[in-house]
């Protein structure tokens, strides 16, 4: 009986070495997906971090985009009222030509004055061309009057 009962003693100690050895084999094959799900974990968290970065990067771009829309709008404002202001200034010149708040009618005489010298110095050389022409040519007899 005591083979009999060290012989059924054997076959559990080798169960129990076998069951262990397989749990170790099994906690080998966990350990090995938990390293890849760390890594996994480690790249994701990068990921979130660079994400977190875009983001604020894009926030602050939103608030400089906003100032520069305010500026925008500030501008726009102001073109409107020198358009505005312009448009007085210009009527008063028409109104009451000897002030002259803008310096355009001033050009503007000034640039006529240089257009109206030119195109009197183009009428003075015509007009020697012409004298020169007169002076070469004979007089042409009309057969008519034969």
């Amino acid at each position: 009986m005591l083979a009999a009962v060290s012989a059924l003693g054997g076959c559990v100690v080798n169960e129990i070495h076998d069951e262990i050895a397989m749990v170790n084999t099994q906690l080998d094959t966990k350990r090995v997906t938990l390293n890849s799900v760390n890594e996994r974990l480690d790249r994701v968290s990068t990921q979130l971090d660079d994400l977190e970065r875009t983001t604020n990067t894009l926030i602050e771009l939103q608030q400089q985009l906003e100032v520069l829309n305010s500026i925008d709008s500030s501008l726009k404002n102001l073109d409107r009222h020198l358009a505005s202001l312009r448009g007085t200034i210009e009527s008063i010149d028409r109104t009451i030509p000897f002030l002259r708040f803008s310096g355009d009618a001033e050009e503007e005489e000034e640039l006529d004055e240089e257009t109206l010298e030119e195109i009197e110095a183009i009428l003075e050389k015509a007009r020697q061309a012409d004298d020169e022409k007169n002076e070469t040519e004979e007089p042409v007899e009309d057969d008519r009057e034969k």
